[in-house]
């Protein structure tokens, strides 16, 4: 559900359209294309719209012009708007996905495995961009296996083991690190949960 809309059954398009973004954990095989040029990455969800195409052909001016603002706002090291993808260092490959998903003013924002092997500098610059996001008011589901990340973004914890949610938890000064291991290990089940695993297996 996306605003109240169920788009399970839609398109890839009409489901960015209806507001979603989404950063995956595989940014080479899933987040982008290696081979293609950093402006046709970024604009692959808005190549059709009026500002970038006309009479079906894309303006590759004004997308060039689009995307040489982008790599100044999020800092994309490269020579050029047409430099392939798949050459730029993880984190630059990490910045152009988030410039793309970050500008397509989305409503809900999946972003899972957002600084694996980044470095410090680049870490930073997710965290922010991030924040920054929930501040203008989107919706951010984390998937994080970094507890360390998690702690330091998330406004509610929901824990999984087993391949179900276990607990859901207020990230505030009161939770501690163990309490959220004895949920990832299987020890603990917030007793709402352990209900629901009840009535899924007499159902």
């Amino acid at each position: 559900m996306i605003n109240g809309k169920d788009v399970s059954k839609e398109s890839t398009r009409q489901r960015r359209e209806a507001g979603l973004a989404y950063i995956p954990e595989d940014r080479i095989a899933l987040g982008t294309s290696a081979s293609a040029s950093i402006t046709d990455n970024i604009i692959v969800d808005r190549y059709f719209k009026s500002d970038f195409s006309k009479a079906g052909w894309i303006r590759y001016s004004f997308a060039m012009t689009h995307c040489r603002e982008l790599i100044h706002r999020f800092d994309i090291r490269s020579p050029s708007v047409l430099f392939p993808v798949g050459l730029l260092s993880g984190g630059n490959i990490q910045k152009v996905i988030l410039a793309r998903e970050f500008t397509s003013d989305p409503s809900i924002l999946v972003v899972c495995e957002p600084t694996w092997g980044l470095d410090v500098r680049s870490i930073r610059f997710v965290y922010d961009r991030i924040n920054e996001m929930k501040t203008k008011g989107a919706g951010v589901l984390l998937v994080s296996s970094n507890l360390d990340e998690i702690l330091t973004l998330a406004d509610r914890i929901l824990v999984m083991c087993g391949g179900r949610v276990v607990a859901s938890l207020a990230n505030d000064r009161a939770l501690a690190r163990r309490e959220i291991g004895e949920y990832m290990m299987g020890i603990a089940c917030q007793p709402e949960f352990e209900e629901v695993e009840m009535s899924n297996r007499h159902a």
